[in-house]
């Protein structure tokens, strides 16, 4: 219960940066992503970074260096991808994954050691994270957002449009017909 005490809302930016590429990539691919698949890609990041968050929480017995951490493992994770097509892209023949790896290893290694000895983070280290965080999430998640409001209006309206066009009680409405017949 103590950890919840000293919780506060500038402590959520590992979770926030954690949710930003699942609703960057969804907004990026609205017609290709089923809602069900976004749900729960998100539910999976956001329950692993809870866990590399407890983790970190337990070797720093820090929470802010811990979700620096976490936020730096999980930066790793999510641009490596990104990175490796980059670099293929200009220099082809220069770096293989093996390569790539370790050094976003030593990387990470060194962010690890730098949070490890420095003092406890300031808070307005904390804030400016999270206030990024927010900014990045809610710039990805408008058109997902919308696209979702947009879909559910459509449903609605076809479904009263579906009301309105039934047939009350089986019987059969039939529409005026005008029928002209030219005799010669």
């Amino acid at each position: 219960m103590n950890i919840f005490r000293k919780m506060s809302w500038f402590h959520l930016f590992p979770f926030l940066f954690a949710a930003y590429p699942i609703f960057a990539l969804s907004s990026n691919n609205l017609i290709y992503v089923q809602y069900s698949s976004f749900i729960r890609s998100l539910l999976i990041v956001e329950a692993v970074t809870l866990l590399l968050y407890a983790i970190c929480t337990l070797i720093t017995r820090d929470m802010s260096k811990a979700g620096l951490l976490t936020t730096a493992l999980l930066l790793a994770f999510f641009s490596y991808g990104q990175l490796y097509l980059v670099i293929n892209s200009h220099f082809p023949d220069l770096i293989r994954h093996r390569y790539l790896i370790l050094l976003m290893a030593i990387l990470v290694l060194a962010i690890f050691i730098l949070v490890i000895k420095a003092r406890s983070p300031g808070k307005l280290l904390l804030q400016y994270l999270t206030i990024t965080s927010i900014i990045l999430l809610a710039i990805s998640a408008y058109p997902t957002i919308r696209q979702g409001i947009v879909n559910r209006l459509a449903v609605q309206k076809a479904q009263q449009e579906k009301e309105l066009t039934a047939i009350p009680d089986g019987n059969l409405i039939r529409p005026d017909i005008y029928l002209i017949i030219l005799d010669s």
